[in-house]
């Protein structure tokens, strides 16, 4: 309880000294919240979906695992707790596989979301956890890391080990990366056969977790990143596990740490300790590109690990675990963040309302058949026109960005090429979608640009025109 009080006053003072300093938000918005601030604090997250439905899985230690429907990412619910302690959790088919350091592991049913069922235990715990196809890899720091075959997974059964200090892991198919936290480094592992591991070379510099980007053309970029201060992403050419090569790094402040990070399509989701949420586009590792943050403690206040523990991108939300309380947003709790890679400025419509352009299930990867982009905040009733095109620099004979002076609405910025016009009419709420389904046989990285103009009487102009801000879609 003092240490507690302690760390409170800490908060409340802190937030006196910096101010009127605001949170950092960039193309990021939290929608949806769960507080978790009494009880035991929330630790590792990741997802699950079924029928339909979405549901955040929640470890909060010694206070088990929450499933958290967020079907409705505005309104997020918890709907189920398993018992037990848990720090980490990775699903597998119909199954959430939960650990914490001391264990046990259990295998959970999620069939049925609201009661879910543990169907099988491991005798032992891990710090982390990962799972890649049938083999679930435990973690366990100076014990080394054990790899369990899941065939069938209520009996899951002990294949390999490894006795060397492994804080994580990244499998990928028959490669495997194993860290250490300082020493030893990473090592890179042909994992054919899990019981006995082959050494194929390595990064000899200490690092704590990574993941895997799949660069066009199939290279393999492994990256890495670090959990103490100085902590930063780099990016490794691993096409030649003997000798990695460092082709990018990216930092924001040099004197915080990375505590996660998860690689989906062409974007690394990092959760820093206090710099908290970013998106980084990698699509050029060489030079890596911050696309979206989101930081309610821009002052860095506090010790090292303190406010966030991890990020996890999942179908058309955001997941983010905060552990302990910040200056400028004190909850503790489960955090949906809405992402879109917006740039630009949108042009008003009634009432001096800026329309806003988001997508739903994205980012557009091959195969997202889902994938939709969102107008909110027009005018209901109205119509609108999704424009995409392939430039975001020109558009004919004309430079982009332009003004649209030239059909009576100075006033309005188009920020992409219309190189397509799809009309589509606005609801009641002032919302519209368009389904825009990713083919699954696209290789390689594609850019393309969208931007919402609206036919809004009451808009500012002669010819009665809004438009929203405009849209990067890194399809990859």
């Amino acid at each position: 309880m003092r240490d507690f009080i302690a760390s409170t006053l800490v908060v409340a003072f802190a937030a006196t000294l910096i101010g009127a300093q605001s949170p950092i938000v960039r193309n990021a918005e939290q929608v949806g919240f769960v507080d978790m601030s009494s009880g035991f604090a929330p630790l590792g997250v990741g997802g699950y979906r079924t029928a339909g439905k979405r549901y955040a899985l929640v470890c909060r230690n010694a206070g088990g695992l929450d499933v958290v429907d967020t079907t409705d990412p505005t309104a997020p619910t918890v709907v189920a707790n398993v018992p037990g302690g848990f720090r980490r959790v990775v699903t597998h088919v119909q199954y959430a596989i939960a650990t914490t350091d001391n264990g046990p592991t259990a295998v959970i049913d999620m069939t049925d979301p609201v009661n879910p069922a543990i169907v099988a235990t491991i005798g032992v715990g891990a710090h982390s956890l990962q799972v890649d196809g049938t083999r679930l890899y435990l973690c366990r720091q100076a014990r080394g890391m054990l790899v369990y075959d899941l065939t069938t997974p209520t009996a899951p059964n002990a294949v390999g080990v490894l006795a060397r200090v492994v804080h994580a892991c990244n499998p990928e198919g028959n490669i495997l990366y194993v860290h250490g936290q300082g020493e030893p480094p990473t090592e890179i592992f042909d994992a054919t056969n899990p019981a006995q591991l082959v050494s194929l070379g390595g990064i000899n510099t200490g690092k704590h977790s990574s993941d895997l980007y799949l660069a066009p053309g199939g290279k393999r970029i492994l990256c890495t990143c670090d959990d103490f201060s100085g902590g930063h992403l780099q990016f490794w050419d691993v096409a030649t596990p003997a000798s990695p090569v460092l082709v990018g790094r990216y930092q924001t402040d040099a004197s915080i740490a990375i505590h996660d990070i998860d690689v989906k399509g062409a974007y690394v989701y990092v959760c820093y300790y206090k710099d908290q949420f970013r998106v980084v586009d990698v699509s050029d590792v060489t030079n890596p590109r911050e696309v979206a943050a989101w930081d309610t403690n821009p002052a860095n206040i506090g010790p090292d690990h303190s406010d966030m523990f991890q990020t996890y991108p999942f179908h058309d939300a955001v997941y983010m675990t905060q552990m302990g309380p910040t200056p400028l947003g004190p909850k503790v709790g489960l955090h949906v963040i809405d992402f879109f890679p917006a740039f630009g400025a949108g042009a008003p419509g009634t009432g001096s309302v800026v329309p806003t352009i988001r997508w739903s299930f994205g980012p557009p990867s091959p195969g997202n058949t889902e994938f939709a982009l969102r107008l909110r905040d027009a005018r209901p009733g109205s119509v609108a026109l999704l424009a995409i095109g392939a430039s975001r620099a020109q558009w004919g004979a004309r430079a982009l960005p332009t003004t649209l002076g030239d059909f009576g609405a100075p006033n309005v910025t188009l920020h992409v090429s219309p190189d397509a016009l799809i009309p589509v009419g606005v609801d009641a709420q002032g919302e519209a979608r368009v389904a825009l389904p990713v083919p699954a046989g696209i290789r390689g990285l594609q850019r393309l640009y969208a931007q919402w103009i609206v036919l809004d009487p009451g808009a500012p102009n002669a010819t009665g025109i809004a438009a929203s801000e405009a849209g990067e879609l890194l399809v990859y």
